[in-house]
């Protein structure tokens, strides 16, 4: 950085210039140093970091340079490395990992071997947990509902959840009601969150800044070259 701040004060026309290039390539190249520094931590795809179902990327311009705003919604299991991705005729164990430390049981009740695992692959392949026993639901009608309301409990990550009980859509043939197990998917982390890690947030401001510095030197000596060419 002392360089081209020496840069601004001896040639400023050409470092003017040379500068607003390297931001603008910097910033086009944000999004893929971002993506490549979570997966060093996390398992999640950089696929899925640069989705734009999942994560909202803003930029703004700022007198001193640009800033990078990440918005996005809290993720389940299915963007992470798991196993199985798709639910086994055998009896199986959801296991899984969010960073790169190998993969664990989902269901923390796993490390007694006298109780079942409550996590299980739904739709989608997307890990569920059981979070109760099976209950008899009213019937609303014909297409049924959701509660938002259940236990609270964590899984083997430490990250708090709420059951969501499923109402059943219509009654047995016999007029019995549906038995429905309270269950929801194992949600993880967001983005943001990653990004607020040290280690990937430090990580991703020198790459940036190594980045941004290297394309300066390029573009800087090209003007150089060419007299403060256009």
């Amino acid at each position: 950085m002392d360089e081209i701040r020496y840069s601004l004060r001896e040639c400023p026309v050409e470092a003017a210039k040379a500068f607003s290039r390297a931001l603008n390539e910097t910033e086009r190249r944000a999004r893929n140093i971002v993506a490549q520094r979570i997966g060093t931590e996390y398992t999640i795809k950089p696929s899925d970091v640069k989705n734009g179902r999942v994560v909202h990327v803003q930029t703004k311009r700022t007198s001193d340079g640009v800033d990078i705003i990440y918005r996005g919604r809290t993720l389940t299991l299915a963007h992470f490395s798991r196993t199985p991705k798709t639910r086994p005729k055998r009896k199986y164990i959801v296991k899984a990992a969010i960073r790169n430390t190998g993969l664990k049981p989902v269901d923390p009740s796993r490390d007694d071997p006298s109780r079942p695992s409550r996590a299980f692959v739904g739709p989608n392949s997307i890990p569920f947990m059981r979070t109760g026993k099976p209950k008899v639901m009213p019937d609303f009608g014909r297409y049924g509902g959701r509660k938002a309301r259940g236990a609270k409990w964590k899984d083997s990550f430490g990250i708090e959840h709420r059951s969501v009980e499923a109402i059943p859509r219509r009654l047995l043939k016999n007029g019995a009601p549906l038995l429905r197990e309270p269950i929801m998917p194992v949600f993880t982390l967001s983005v943001p969150q990653m990004l607020g890690d040290k280690n990937v947030a430090n990580g991703i401001e020198d790459e940036l800044k190594d980045y941004f510095v290297d394309r300066f030197e390029h573009h800087f000596q090209f003007f150089v070259d060419k007299g403060g060419g256009k």
